[in-house]
C-alpha cells in the first residue's frame, strides 16, 4: 500500500458529486454512477485497501448493470476519467483488481446552460453557496421546528444538526422541496447517511 494512501468514506462521495456536477460535458450515465459507488462499498468492506478484488458478475449485480459489454465500457470510462484504476487478477478481467483514486475537491462549481443558448452562454453556479441562502436558512429552520430540534433517525438532540434532503431533483432549489422530502438529523447519523450504498437509487435525474 502507498504510504499516503488513505480514503475517507464521506469525503470521497462528497468530492465525487462535486467531480460530477463539474463534468457535465462528459457522458455520465447512472451506470457510471452506480458502478463507482459499488466499488466505493465494496472498498469500504474491506476496510480502504489499496487495490481489492472485485468479480465482474458481482460488480454487474451490485451495480445493477445488465450487459457485459456495458460493464466493460464504464469500466474503462471510470479509468479514462481518472476515477479508478484496474488490472487484470489471476484470471483475467473476471475477478479484476480495483483502486481508487483519491478525490479531494472543495469546490461545488458547475456549469448550468441556458437552454435558449446552449453553446453560447455558460453561467457558473456556485452549488454550495444556495445553502447559504435566506430562504434556505428560513426553510432549514422551519424543518428543525417541525422535529422539534432532535434527529429523526436517533432522537439525539445535543448534537449539532442538519436537514437531510431524502432525494435530489435537477434544477431545484434547496428550499423548494416539500416538507416530506425533508429531514432532520444529527451530524454522525448525516455523515452515515451519505456513505449509504443506497445514495445512488435516491438520486434523480
Amino acid at each position: 500500500m502507498e504510504k499516503n494512501y488513505r480514503i475517507n468514506g464521506f469525503e470521497q462521495i462528497k468530492s465525487f458529486y462535486i467531480w460530477l456536477f463539474n463534468n457535465q460535458d462528459k457522458r455520465i450515465t447512472p451506470q457510471h454512477v452506480s458502478l463507482y459507488q459499488f466499488f466505493l462499498n465494496q472498498d469500504n468492506r474491506n476496510n480502504w485497501v489499496e487495490w481489492f478484488v472485485c468479480p465482474f458478475e458481482t460488480s454487474m449485480t451490485g451495480s445493477c448493470i445488465g450487459s457485459k459489454k456495458t460493464y466493460y465500457k464504464v469500466l474503462h470510462d471510470l479509468q479514462n476519467w481518472n476515477l479508478i484504476q484496474y488490472k487484470a487478477g489471476k484470471n483475467g478481467l473476471y475477478m479484476p483488481l480495483i483502486k481508487l483514486e483519491i478525490l479531494n475537491f472543495s469546490e461545488n462549481k458547475f456549469v448550468k446552460r441556458d437552454k435558449k443558448s446552449i453553446g453560447k452562454k455558460q453561467i457558473d453556479v456556485d452549488f454550495f453557496d444556495l445553502y447559504k441562502d435566506p430562504r434556505w436558512q428560513k426553510r432549514r429552520l422551519e424543518i428543525m421546528q417541525r422535529d422539534k430540534f432532535a434527529c429523526r433517525n436517533c432522537g439525539n438532540t445535543e448534537k449539532t444538526l442538519n436537514v437531510h434532503h431524502l432525494i435530489y431533483i435537477k434544477d431545484m432549489k434547496p428550499w423548494e422541496y416539500e416538507d416530506k422530502l425533508l429531514i432532520t438529523m444529527c451530524e454522525d447519523c448525516h455523515e452515515e447517511e451519505g456513505k449509504s450504498k443506497d445514495i445512488l437509487k435516491k438520486f434523480i435525474n
